[in-house]
């Protein structure tokens, strides 16, 4: 019975971390999913407005090539800017992102060493129990046999 409610114990202990590790899986598929989605959001925003931008410029530079060659060397300078300050965003963005992807592992790896750490202490517990359990059950043995052979002794001597 013991043994039984030890193995149940263990079982649970197990599907437990099996459970949290999915849990855990899960959720970062799910984070991962979530920030390329993201991604890939942005950047079709930014190809779209980069096409739109770059159509107008085209269009304006067809109709007035002569008025206008100061006016695109302005609009280039200021779509760089731009895309330096989008590159710039962006880069920013990964850098947070990482940032927490690396707070979201070490809190997996603190999550798991308590987990460990855990599993290890009610191991040690069970076994110091199941020791104790055991010396107990051999001295009632050990008891339960003596009275045995005092009562087979006694009646020996009374058939005698």
């Amino acid at each position: 019975r013991l043994e039984q409610r030890i193995f149940d114990t263990e079982a649970r202990l197990n599907q437990r971390i099996t459970d949290t590790e999915a849990r855990l899986n899960q959720r970062i598929t799910e984070e991962v999913a979530k920030l390329e989605n993201r991604i890939t959001q942005e950047v079709a925003k930014l190809e779209n407005r980069i096409t739109q931008e770059v159509a107008k410029l085209e269009n304006r530079i067809t109709e007035e090539v002569a008025k206008l060659e100061n006016r695109i060397t302005e609009e280039v300078a200021k779509l760089a800017l731009h895309i330096a300050r989008v590159d710039a965003r962006i880069t920013e963005e990964v850098a947070k992102l990482e940032l927490h992807i690396a707070r979201v592992d070490a809190r997996i790896t603190e999550e798991v060493g308590k987990l460990d750490a855990r599993i290890t202490e009610e191991t040690a517990k069970l076994r110091a129990d199941m020791s104790a359990f055991k010396a107990e059950i051999i001295k009632w043995m050990f008891l339960f046999w003596i009275g045995q052979l005092a009562a087979v002794a006694g009646l020996l001597a009374l058939l005698r």
